[in-house]
């Protein structure tokens, strides 16, 4: 697979993994709303927390994405060192705690970053 491949199919699994996070943070917003129309602020306040994290964070991995596929390889290797970091640390804290879509989207995240690096060898 020469370097372009690598930084296409690194584009495509890193913005899926960050939009599938995204995804997650709208159902947490939905699992809020729902707990304030209950009657359950508390619950819902945590909910609301993990909806801006999420968003955040998503938006922030297809950025990631964005500029590694570019031509430099120095971006591509930069956003793959820091997608697989904060890939791996959410994964670590995240596990099934929050739901199975933020964890794929994190698994796909993942493999952004490393064919990220190694496009960018």
């Amino acid at each position: 697979m020469n370097d372009r491949g690598g930084r296409g199919l690194g584009l495509l699994f890193g913005a899926l993994g960050g939009g599938l996070i995204v995804v997650e943070g709208l159902i947490d917003f939905v699992r809020g709303a729902y707990s304030v129309a209950i009657g359950h602020p508390y619950l819902a306040l945590g909910a609301f927390g993990a909806f801006v994290l999420f968003v955040v964070l998503g938006l922030v991995f297809i950025m990631f994405a964005v500029l590694g596929s570019s031509r430099e390889q120095d971006r591509a290797l930069a956003s793959g060192v820091v997608m697989v970091v904060v890939a791996l640390l959410g994964i670590v804290l995240l596990g099934f705690a929050n739901g199975l879509i933020g964890l794929l989207g994190s698994l796909f995240v993942l493999i952004g970053g490393l064919l990220f690096l190694v496009a960018g060898r």
